[in-house]
């Protein structure tokens, strides 16, 4: 398992390795064998994404946009291990209130029902191609100390995707959530 913003021991580092990555270079430099290492094992997670989809797959195979057509939504990992999400419908309605704290009950349950986020550490395992989120914070308060695990998979090298199962998997009597992400940064 790889810890995200683990610090940089010689963990993992063998001769067979540093003959692996000999020459690598980074901006005309050659790179030493650590060097070298380090980048050939980057998080390919850390970065600004923009969400592009976020869908419930029934068992069925049907998929339904859990937030509407055109989500709005930006995923934030770090070096240092840590994580936020924002999700939301778009085209949510304004409140009558110009505070939250005046809003109706309805207006209440339409905003809390189209907006998702928490933010959290998180560690990979690279093998399963999974991501736990240890959740520090979130808007629905029963994630919050919970571990949110996800499975991940690479599009490309622009385009993540993130599922609540095995990515490309039949559900398997649950439905299963699908988030399409891209980079940003």
């Amino acid at each position: 398992m790889i810890r995200a913003g683990a610090s940089g021991g010689r963990i993992g580092h063998t001769e067979d390795l540093c003959e692996e990555l000999e020459g690598a270079v980074c901006y005309n430099r050659p790179l030493n064998c650590w060097e070298a290492f380090v980048a050939a094992t980057e998080n390919p997670l850390v970065g600004i994404w923009k969400l592009v989809s976020c869908e419930a797959i029934r068992t069925s195979g049907t998929r339904i946009p859990i937030y509407g057509r055109r989500p709005v939504g930006w995923l934030y990992y770090d070096e240092a291990g840590h994580m936020s999400v924002h999700i939301m419908k778009s085209g949510r309605h304004h409140c009558d209130s110009e505070t939250k704290f005046g809003a109706s009950d309805h207006e209440m349950k339409s905003a809390y029902e189209g907006y998702e986020a928490y933010f959290s550490n998180y560690s990979i395992d690279a093998e399963r191609q999974t991501i736990s989120h240890k959740v520090v914070g979130s808007l629905f308060p029963n994630w919050t100390g919970s571990t949110q695990h996800r499975y991940y998979a690479f599009d490309s090298a622009n385009r993540l995707v993130l599922s609540t199962a095995p990515v490309g998997e039949q559900p398997d009597g649950n439905t299963v959530v699908e988030l399409v992400w891209e980079r940003l940064t």
